[in-house]
């Protein structure tokens, strides 16, 4: 038997299937994902880059980044808010119908909510959910939910 060399639990991976799973047999379903950090979200997206093409991702970055532009995974830019690398350029609710997947930070989730986009997603996902206080994970639920009409 070959073991990973990954000390993870495999939390992330989980997660990561479920999505994938879940867009092989409802391919028109909408995800939304929330990671604590804004380097969680990045690895999220890159396991998702290894099922997905980069325009079904649509990866929110906190727009402090942009002060530190070293920290924005260059895999994940082309499909971001800070794709020029200059400004924080937040999607139209017609834009991010596009996306089949979102990723961002709990605390960031509270922008989407102010876009309009309650109920617009199928599914939310919330990573290292057992990491985050229970304040920041009510963000996305009480503010986006996931029952459409």
């Amino acid at each position: 038997m070959q073991f990973s060399n990954n000390l993870g639990t495999g939390k992330t991976s989980c997660i990561v299937e479920c999505i994938a799973q879940i867009l092989t047999f409802k391919p028109d379903s909408r995800i939304f994902v929330f990671v604590q950090s804004n380097s969680a979200c990045d690895e999220v997206g890159e396991r998702l880059l290894q099922y997905f093409n980069i325009f079904k991702i649509f990866r929110y970055y906190t727009p402090s980044l942009l002060k530190n532009k070293h920290a924005i995974n260059k895999n994940l830019l082309p499909s971001s808010n800070v794709k020029d690398l200059e400004k924080d350029l937040f999607p139209s609710q017609e834009e991010l119908h596009y996306f089949q997947i979102v990723i961002c930070t709990l605390t960031s989730s509270s922008k989407f909510d102010r876009a309009g986009l309650q109920k617009h997603f199928d599914y939310i996902f919330i990573d290292e959910c057992a990491a985050t206080t229970e304040p920041e994970v009510l963000i996305p639920i009480v503010g986006l939910g996931c029952v459409k009409n």
